[in-house]
């Protein structure tokens, strides 16, 4: 990767662990392609005023030769994660 993949955290205060953790995904996307030149990740609690526990959403943006690939799933409410990390697998 040209640049040094950049983390954003909105609504929410950053962790090392989980920082580490998205990282070695990051690793992992490099080995399918040398031709990943940025990638950024945005991890984000969207709505603050709820009765249960955070839900998070993880949008992953990858600049390639010739555009830009952004996943950016977001599950039916039932189905959302309130688990930080299962959000970031998913």
């Amino acid at each position: 990767m040209r640049s040094t993949p950049q983390i954003i955290w909105q609504n929410l205060a950053p962790s090392d662990k989980i920082e580490a953790k998205i990282r070695k995904h990051i690793t992992k996307l490099e080995k399918f392609s040398d031709r990943l030149s940025d990638c950024l990740v945005v991890i984000a609690v969207p709505h603050r005023h709820h009765h249960q526990g955070n839900i998070y959403h993880v949008q992953i943006n990858l600049t390639v030769p010739g555009g830009e690939l952004i996943v950016n799933h977001q599950p039916p409410a039932q189905q959302a994660h309130e688990d930080l990390h299962a959000a970031i697998g998913d």
